[in-house]
């Protein structure tokens, strides 16, 4: 009777524990969205976690940044740690994947809109999206939609209101997101070369989105507004020009007395003269060893040994020994030991190195408080330093070369792992930075001339300054902090051209122009600094055994005399 009650009561126990399951399936299925891909877009972990993938901003494109969105919500009570990881599943044409992780704090019963960015080094985007959620490491994975990655033909940006066909020489994009949804980071619209927009198209944009575009302007982007918007920076006017510079850049505002069809000219010709570098002139202008030639005889040594002690003297041994069939683990063991004798006698001769070196060009406006960098980065290490080499997360970087599997971590930068750099590979990326800076070059008026403070943070080789009445004063190895006295050397040059035009011709042939004739550059109200240990780039590589830096500062002044000079 007993045992009759015990399985009537299982089987209750069983059906209301179906039934409640069946419930609570019922009730997640209500609150899971579908993604794009057709599949259900939440997680769930510690709690109810959905996530839902969102539209993106622009077209992907081969070796550009490219921003995956999500929507994430917490309907748990607690703080919740959501880590995402996006990666190609190697669709990739040649075989190479990637991945990018990003880690976010919720707060309890909130949502949030998170973006994963990626310098895209396949050919496709990310097909899959792993997260975790809370304590627990266990992963859920979702599908992705993958886009293919190639398309170089869309070149720039255009507001929603621009008319269609207004501009019909520029290759222009539209995208379908709000205002309110596009990016913060200037780093998503590096992958734009010129940008147009209306008055209307800029008044809905939220100051965080127009503060990302400025400062992709001034890293080298061109603005064309057709009218005149508020909010724009004061800008270096040129003469005869139909644009202002703003930096590394330049901005267009419509003028009735000059034909639009000569302003989709002008733009078109500079885009066309987009500079590039030549990685073999990098490496000869940015050695990383001072040696770059192997140890062949010791080298040389160690394969002759092993010939003979692996080949001849082993099988004449085993023969004396009657022992011919031990080859089959002697010949291995021999070489064995040779590989590890070749790697000692490299180490010997070379050392263990983990060397980062940088060079670079910096246009400082000090009234701003806003600085352009362009620079190079080169590492080389005994053993690839993957996840030890960092970059800040607003500075572009360009792997020059072939990268490979990519991934990258933006917890804390750019960190990168994979197969960025190798062992014993020098490894070279071109950066670029837009940010703002506190470093000044205070210039004061003395009895006997002018005095100027280091504050750059670096060691000043050379420092030539233009005072407003056209004279250039100089001085040379000036200490970080130090205060030095400038001497009168001669008058600012006539006809100097704006630095945005001579960069036309690319950043880095200009800054040797500088390092050789710093005087060439210069206009009233503005300094130019060779420096020697220290640049703006910093030092991306984790506890390097030898670390350099080099480059150029130019400077514009303080000076609310002359609001013209102070904007580079």
């Amino acid at each position: 009777m007993r045992n009759w009650i015990a399985a009537v009561a299982l089987v209750v126990l069983g059906v209301s524990g179906i039934e409640s399951s069946a419930s609570e399936r019922l009730q997640m299925s209500k609150a899971r969205p579908i993604s794009a891909a057709g599949l259900p877009a939440a997680v769930e972990r510690n709690g109810p976690i959905e996530v839902v993938e969102l539209q993106t901003f622009g077209a992907p494109q081969y070796g550009e940044y490219y921003a995956y969105r999500f929507r994430v919500t917490n309907f748990s009570d607690e703080k919740m740690v959501v880590r995402f990881e996006v990666r190609s599943g190697g669709r990739s044409i040649d075989g190479t994947s990637s991945r990018a992780r990003r880690s976010v704090q919720l707060a309890p019963r909130a949502s949030a809109i998170v973006e994963i960015p990626q310098l895209l080094t396949t050919s496709y985007t990310a097909d899959e999206l792993l997260v975790e959620a809370g304590d627990r490491r266990e992963r859920r994975r979702q599908a992705l939609k993958s886009e293919p990655s190639w398309d170089h033909g869309q070149d720039v940006l255009a507001g929603r209101s621009v008319p269609a066909g207004a501009l019909p020489l520029l290759r222009l994009h539209r995208t379908e997101l709000a205002p309110a949804e596009w990016s913060t980071s200037w780093l998503q619209y590096s992958r734009f070369e010129a940008a147009v927009f209306t008055d209307r198209d800029w008044a809905e944009l939220p100051p965080p989105v127009r503060a990302a575009l400025l400062r992709w302007n001034a890293a080298g982007g061109w603005l064309l507004f057709m009218g005149t918007p508020e909010g724009l920076p004061r800008l270096r006017p040129s003469p005869g020009s139909s644009y202002g510079f703003h930096g590394l850049g330049r901005v267009t505002l419509e003028n009735p007395a000059l034909p639009l069809e000569q302003v989709q000219s002008e733009v078109v010709t500079w885009m066309e003269r987009r500079p590039h570098l030549d990685p073999r002139q990098v490496s000869e202008d940015l050695p990383l060893l001072e040696k770059n030639t192997l140890p062949v005889r010791s080298l040389f040594g160690v394969l002759l040994a092993f010939v003979l002690i692996g080949g001849p003297l082993n099988l004449y041994a085993l023969a004396k020994k009657n022992r011919r069939f031990w080859v089959f683990w002697t010949l291995p063991l021999v070489s064995l030991l040779a590989s590890v004798a070749l790697i000692g006698a490299t180490l010997m001769d070379e050392g263990w190195v983990r060397i980062h070196r940088s060079r670079a060009l910096t246009l400082l406006d000090e009234t701003r408080g806003h600085a352009i960098t362009a620079g190079l980065s080169g590492i080389y290490a005994t053993m690839a330093p993957r996840g030890q080499v960092v970059f800040e997360p607003e500075t572009e970087i360009r792997p020059m070369g072939n990268v490979g599997n990519g991934d990258m971590e933006w917890d804390d930068g750019q960190r990168l792992f994979g197969s960025w750099v190798g062992t014993r590979v020098p490894s070279y990326f071109a950066l670029r930075r837009s940010e703002s800076r506190r470093e000044r070059l205070p210039v004061r008026a003395a009895a006997n001339g002018l005095t100027a403070v280091n504050g750059l943070g670096a060691h000043i080789v050379r420092l030539s300054v233009a005072d407003a009445d056209g004279s250039i004063w100089t001085a040379a190895n000036v200490t970080p902090g130090s205060e030095v006295l400038l001497k009168r050397t001669q008058r600012v040059r006539s006809g100097v051209p704006d630095i945005a035009e001579r960069l036309a011709a690319g950043w880095y042939p200009f800054l040797s122009i500088v390092e050789n004739d710093p005087h060439g550059v210069l206009r009233p109200g503005m300094y130019a600094a060779v420096i020697r240990g220290g640049n703006f780039l910093g030092v991306a590589l984790d506890r390097p055994t030898t670390a350099s830096a080099s480059g150029v500062v130019i400077g514009w002044m303080k000076d609310d005399s002359d609001s013209s000079r102070r904007t580079p």
